[in-house]
């Protein structure tokens, strides 16, 4: 099975990708920087991350460390500030089989 990770789960973006992703074969994990964002409670709390407030190289590590730790397959970044930071790291994202 797959292993999906969503980023941006207090958004709408977030939310239709994971509402679209519900009838495949993945098992989705959302993140978010509030603990209370709605797309959250669309999973399990063991396939919840924080995320950390600040963007950039942080972020992007916090997000490479949550693909190692649960084996992610796939990222989808929703929010546009968390674009470049990830694909700054492509190489590494690769390296780790995500």
């Amino acid at each position: 099975m797959t292993r999906v990770l969503v980023t941006g789960a207090g958004g709408a973006g977030a939310i239709t990708v994971a509402d679209s992703l519900r009838a495949r074969d993945v098992t989705l994990y959302m993140a978010d920087v509030d603990p209370r964002a709605r797309g959250l409670s669309l999973v399990p709390h063991e396939r919840r991350v924080g995320l950390p407030r600040q963007g950039g190289s942080v972020l992007a590590e916090v997000v490479l460390q949550a693909c190692i730790d649960h084996k992610i397959d796939i990222v989808i970044p929703t929010r546009d500030d968390e674009l470049l930071p990830l694909a700054r790291r492509r190489a590494r994202f690769r390296e780790v089989g995500t």
